[in-house]
């Protein structure tokens, strides 16, 4: 909640904005910010303007073939690491993982594990550059492995990793200067007019 009218000294100010709690790694758990550099001169009236909140931390979400869901056991999961966050999707998990990062020269890790067709298998990725903001979709699917498994006679299966990114565009609009500011001293309510000087920083 901010007053109509908010009088600061004269100087340079940020102001920032945000929506929700920057964590390390949790479940649908976006985090939106934004921030804007202003100057308040003496005797004048400061309008801010708009501030555009954009998604700051990363949105990871996991899918699978419908051939490979056909065949992966319930211990199945997808551990995620970026940062200092970690987060386990298992199996039939829906929800999006959320993790913190840095603007740049983030990493993140990806490590299936379980049992696909009667077999354990594991599969490792990393995946670099990945920047606040960006919604990393990691889409595993099925494929046979050149070398039969003899033993048995089926073969052993492998997991294909297609990974692809695309920037989340959920912006929020905070509106600062929704209402009109009446000059203090009664002047002219055309808003084309500037306000009348006021006798202390505002």
């Amino acid at each position: 909640d901010m007053p109509e009218v908010y009088t600061a000294e004269a100087g340079s100010y940020i102001i920032k904005a945000e929506s929700g709690e920057l964590k390390n790694a949790d479940w649908d758990a976006p985090y939106y910010a934004a921030q804007k550099d202003f100057v308040v001169e003496v005797n004048k009236i400061t309008a801010i303007g708009d501030v555009v909140c954009k998604l700051s931390n990363v949105k990871v979400t996991i899918e699978y073939s419908q051939e490979l869901l056909a065949m992966m056991g319930d211990d199945c999961k997808v551990n995620v690491s970026l940062g200092k966050g970690m987060l386990d999707f298992v199996k039939s998990e829906p929800r999006a993982g959320y993790f913190a990062a840095d603007d740049e020269n983030n990493r993140l890790y990806a490590y299936f594990t379980g049992t696909v067709d009667g077999f354990v298998d594991t599969t490792y990725r990393e995946i670099d550059n990945v920047k606040p903001g960006e919604w990393r979709i990691l889409r595993y699917s099925l494929k046979q492995n050149d070398t039969p498994y003899v033993e048995n006679g089926s073969f052993s299966a492998g997991l294909v990793v297609d990974v692809t990114c695309s920037v989340v565009e959920h912006n929020v609009m905070v509106d600062v200067s929704e209402d009109i500011m009446e000059d203090p001293e009664g002047g002219n309510d055309d808003p084309g007019d500037d306000p009348k000087p006021s006798e202390g920083p505002v």
